[in-house]
């Protein structure tokens, strides 16, 4: 954590590595073999970091032991199919940004996100409303 790291990559294999603390990072990508480099990976925490797009955290689908992923405070959350995307793309993920995976959300998400690429959902789509366990706006004065 506080570190100046920019992309999540590049690790030597680490086949025991099951948990990765990098709050406060600039972190706004994960590289394409990071599922290779780390596949134990169970806990992510990625709070406070530089993430702006979906498609930067695909690679994570193919970490098949990703259990819990933390992006809170990055800007990829304010987009309207945020939690959806990454529901559907990583199976195994049971907690998002502290907030337990239910099924009724994973099978939305299922449908949403279609296993064979199908969807036509607006990935870069800002939400209208705060995304899913955003604090809410500050009171009227």
């Amino acid at each position: 954590s506080d570190n100046e790291i920019k992309r999540l990559g590049n690790f030597a294999p680490a086949k025991r590595l099951c948990c990765l603390l990098l709050h406060n990072n600039k972190v706004a990508a994960v590289d394409a073999d990071l599922p290779g480099q780390l596949p134990a990976l169970e806990t992510l925490m990625l709070t406070s970091n530089n993430v702006v797009d979906l498609p930067a955290l695909a690679p994570l689908a193919g970490c098949a032991k990703l259990t819990t992923l933390s992006l809170i405070d990055n800007p990829v959350r304010r987009l309207e199919h945020y939690r959806s995307y990454l529901i559907a793309k990583i199976p195994s993920l049971k907690v998002l940004d502290f907030t337990k995976v239910k099924a009724a959300e994973r099978k939305a998400a299922a449908e949403l996100f279609p296993e064979d690429g199908s969807s036509t959902a607006d990935l870069a789509k800002v939400a209208a409303a705060p995304a899913h366990g955003a604090p809410p706006p500050p009171p009227p004065r």
